[in-house]
């Protein structure tokens, strides 16, 4: 039988690590950081030049690996790494979770608001390298260069832990302004805005954990429509920011008819509703400037049907609706007062196993 005391005690202390944990992500931030990680920069803080000593020393196994890993692009391009001398390593705590993240570049220095920065990621935890990705990797295409922007964010639940893993992209056509020193300029347009491509890849933890140990593993891949580029910051207004449960951040999509679609690949999961904030939720006036969504279509596999389900507007609130379908189609919106992009705040999935999929949500 179980002291209560011994239970109450173990309680009390999971309570204090976690409440520890948030102390210390509130004082967490690497401001160089936040034009490449703009979902993750305020969460983060870098180690001192003595503390990144300490880390190597302790973690050399899994150090190395953080260098020796084979980066593949999206088109299974294998990128050239040699050039990748210098790392940073910055400290991320969510709630009791620890995650640490090497980035390796070819300067010392490293410049991280240039617009022609690029560098190599790897996410750490429990001595694993769970997730990596490249920051402008340049693949050639037959009529110019695609430059690929990844970002890694980590999922948390309302209960101090880390939910998933998401990785995310924004990939768009480029040209060189300045070849010789290698600056570059976004050619992919649309309704006279700068445009990306968006994918997104998304590991709950024990599926990053056993994709780690190279075992079998379920992942679950998110597809959207072209988003709005900032050509200072590539990801801000990319797909992680519907799933990353801060309203403040949005996806704005950028297509020619000003829909939206999200799609997403899941399989083996017993789907039972999903959740929107929709617009620009970061607030009220910004909602009202850009469109929202005002009708979605969701298949109903019973009858066979596609039904259209009206959104509220005038809400920065969660909506619920009960479905078992898991993709956004936009049909009808309702139009901004100053901007043509239509705007989702968060997205989310309730299933029969996990949960809420992309962190907790109290209705």
């Amino acid at each position: 039988m179980k002291n209560p005391q011994i239970m109450e005690m173990n309680r009390k202390l999971v309570l204090f690590i976690y409440f520890i944990g948030i102390i210390i992500s509130l004082h967490a931030e690497a401001p160089e950081l936040r034009n490449v990680m703009p979902n993750s920069w305020r969460k983060v803080t870098k180690l001192t030049a003595a503390e990144e000593q300490t880390f190597v020393r302790e973690n050399r196994a899994v150090f190395a690996k953080t260098k020796g890993i084979i980066r593949l692009d999206l088109f299974f391009t294998e990128q050239d790494v040699s050039k990748y001398k210098h790392y940073s390593i910055y400290k991320q705590q969510v709630g009791i979770d620890t995650f640490y993240r090497v980035l390796w570049t070819e300067n010392e220095k490293p410049d991280f608001l240039s617009p022609n920065i690029s560098f190599w990621q790897n996410l750490l935890y429990k001595g694993i390298v769970v997730g990596e990705a490249s920051y402008f990797a340049l693949v050639a295409t037959q009529n110019s260069h695609l430059g690929v922007f990844y970002s890694l964010d980590i999922i948390s639940d309302n209960k101090g832990k880390a939910k998933g893993i998401l990785k995310t992209f924004v990939s768009m056509h480029i040209e060189w302004s300045n070849n010789r020193e290698k600056v570059w300029d976004i050619v992919s347009r649309e309704k006279g805005q700068l445009s990306g491509g968006v994918y997104g890849w998304y590991y709950l933890m024990e599926e990053a954990l056993k994709k780690a140990a190279g075992k079998e593993y379920l992942v679950i891949e998110i597809d959207g429509s072209d988003c709005l580029v900032d050509p200072n910051i590539p990801l801000r207004y990319g797909l992680q920011n519907a799933f990353d449960g801060d309203p403040s951040t949005s996806y704005v999509e950028n297509t020619n008819d000003d829909l939206l679609v999200i799609k997403l690949a899941v399989k083996d999961i017993t789907r039972k509703k999903i959740a929107i904030i929709n617009g620009y939720a970061q607030d009220m006036p910004l909602y009202k400037d850009n469109n929202r969504i005002k009708t979605i279509r969701l298949y109903y596999p019973r009858s066979s049907k596609f039904y259209d389900i009206e959104l509220a507007d005038n809400t920065l609130r969660w909506q619920f609706i009960e479905t078992n379908d898991c993709d956004i189609r936009t049909t009808e919106i309702y139009r901004g007062e100053k901007y043509n992009d239509t705007c989702i705040s968060e997205y989310n999935l309730y299933t029969d196993r996990y949960g809420w999929l992309f962190g907790d949500i109290d209705e």
